[in-house]
C-alpha cells in the first residue's frame, strides 16, 4: 500500500522540471539565473522607455499625449505617443505572452523541430500569432482615431514584420538565455524602426 504523501512533489522538485541546460548548476543548490533573467527581461523595455522619454520627450507628465511627429525608416510619420506606446510592454509581450505560448503550444502540439534546436516550428508559429493578436488588441484598444492622422494598421504591420518575425527567428535558433536576449533584441529593432 502507498503511504499518505508518497506521490507529493516538493516545491524544489517542481521547479527543477523547468530547468534547462543553462540551469544545471542550480540542481545542486546553485543560483537559478534564468528566473532572474525573466524578471529583468520583462523590465528592460520599460526601463528603456523611461530613459528614452526622459531624454527625448518634452512633456510634463507621463499621461500627457505627445503629438510630436516621429518618422520611421520608410518616411512614414507617426505621432510619438503611438510609436512609443508599445515599447514598455515588449518584455511582457515577447516573454510573458509569446515565449510562454510558444513553449506551451510547442510542448503539446510540436512535431517539427528547428534544425539543431529543441524548439518546434509549431511553437514558433504560436508565439508569432499570440504576439500579433495581443498587439492588434493593444493598438486598437489604445488608439485614438480622432486625434491621430496615422494608419494604425501600418504601425501594426511594421511591428509584425520588423520586430515580431525577427524575434521569433531569434528565439528559435538562439542558445543564449532568451529571457534576456529577446527583450534586448526587441528594443534594438524598435529603435531601428523609429530612428531613435
Amino acid at each position: 500500500k502507498k503511504q499518505k504523501g508518497q506521490n507529493k512533489m516538493s516545491l524544489n522538485d517542481f521547479f527543477q522540471t523547468f530547468f534547462d541546460e543553462k540551469d544545471l548548476g542550480a540542481k545542486d543548490g546553485g543560483f537559478v539565473f534564468t528566473h532572474v533573467a525573466l524578471i529583468i527581461g520583462c523590465a528592460l523595455p520599460l526601463w528603456f522607455e523611461q530613459y528614452y522619454c526622459c531624454t527625448t520627450c518634452t512633456y510634463d507628465t507621463y499621461d500627457t499625449t505627445i503629438m510630436e511627429a516621429v518618422e520611421d525608416r520608410n518616411g512614414t510619420m507617426h505621432d510619438r505617443n503611438s510609436a512609443i506606446r508599445l515599447l514598455p510592454y515588449l518584455g511582457i509581450l515577447t516573454l510573458g505572452i509569446g515565449d510562454a505560448a510558444g513553449a506551451i503550444f510547442g510542448s503539446f502540439f510540436g512535431r517539427s523541430r528547428w534544425p539543431e534546436s529543441r524548439r518546434t516550428v509549431e511553437g514558433s508559429i504560436a508565439m508569432l500569432i499570440t504576439m500579433a493578436i495581443c498587439t492588434v488588441a493593444f493598438r486598437l484598444r489604445d488608439f485614438d482615431f480622432d486625434k491621430v492622422e496615422t494608419d494604425c494598421y501600418d504601425l501594426i504591420k511594421r511591428e509584425f514584420v520588423f520586430i515580431f518575425i525577427p524575434i521569433v527567428v531569434l528565439e528559435a535558433v538562439t542558445s543564449q538565455i532568451d529571457n534576456l536576449c529577446l527583450p534586448l533584441f526587441s528594443i534594438v529593432l524598435w529603435c531601428l524602426i523609429f530612428n531613435c
